[in-house]
This record gives C-alpha cells, structure tokens and sequence, in this order.
C-alpha cells in the first residue's frame, strides 16, 4: 500500500509511452499505469511507437523487445539518437542475458522479466521516477549555472570598463 501512495507522489508529473505488441496485455498496462502518470500513450509495435515518439517527449518508454515492423532494440537505437538519456524500462519474455552482453544494455536504465510481479513492477517505476526527476534536477541545475556564468561574465565586463576609465 505505502509503494502505490509513493508512486502516485512521485509519478503525477511524468508522461509514459508504453509498448507492446500484445493486445491484451497492453490494454490491462496501461490501465494500470492511468492511475499513476498523467499521460500514457501507447503503441503495438516499433514503427507505431517511434512515430508518436518523434511528435511527443515522454519521461519513461516502457517497451518490448520482440515486436513487428520495428523491434523494440531498433526502436530504442532511433530513441537515443533523439535523445541519449531517455530513461527506458524493457518489458519482455525476451531472456535478457544476451541483450545485456550487447550496447543496447547502456541505453536501457532497467529490464524486467515478464510475467513480473506486481510489487517488482511498482518499486521499478518507483526507481524510475526517482532516476527521473534527479534528471530534472541537474537541467535546472545547470540552467542556474549557466545564468550564473552570464551574470559573472557581465560583471567582468563592467569591472574591465571601470578600469579601463580609471586608467584613462
């Protein structure tokens, strides 16, 4: 119970494109996760997936590895050339010990065996979330930082000046 209240606090703001192939499976997920994130998008393969992704930013891509038209290790390449630190959670029957010996394992942040169980599944989009939001801090942290080196830069200008007239 104390993981779903921390989930909503930490998910309320984070939008999710979930992919998969399966039907069925992907209709229960995605009732699920509505309870959570305030906007979840979803697709049944690759190509259908990376075509909302080009017109949307999601926080979290939540996709399967074997899929139609485009698999899901194509469709994470493509997502990384957008943008290298989308955060992303494999779901998948697929045997996760080959994927991790390849490059596509650097650009996943976590893999979760189907079936998952639910509490794994939680305390996973917990961490998620977490991984998240520390990705916000540290734009706004150096959206600071840059503000901040403006400013110094400004100031070093002035005080070039003013020496420059007490010179003269």
């Amino acid at each position: 119970m104390l993981e779903l209240h921390r989930l909503q606090e930490l998910s309320k703001d984070i939008t999710v494109l979930f992919v998969n192939d399966s039907k069925k499976f992907r209709e229960e997920s995605i009732e699920f996760l509505k309870k959570f994130f305030v906007i979840v998008d979803s697709a049944s393969n690759g190509a259908e997936a990376f075509n909302l992704y080009q017109q949307n930013r999601y926080d979290l891509v939540i996709t399967g590895i074997k899929m139609p038209l485009l698999n899901g290790l194509e469709f994470i390449k493509k997502m990384k050339e957008i943008d290298s630190k989308q955060t992303i959670l494999v779901l998948s029957a697929y045997d996760f010990s080959e994927l991790e010996k390849t490059e596509y394992c650097n650009h996943v942040d976590r893999f979760l065996l189907k079936p998952v169980a639910s509490k794994k599944f939680i305390t996973t989009l917990e961490e998620l979330c977490l991984i998240i939001h520390s990705k916000d801090d540290i734009v706004d942290t150096n959206e600071r930082l840059e503000t901040i080196e403006q400013k110094i830069s400004a100031l070093e200008k002035k005080v070039d000046f003013i020496i420059s007239k007490i010179k003269d």
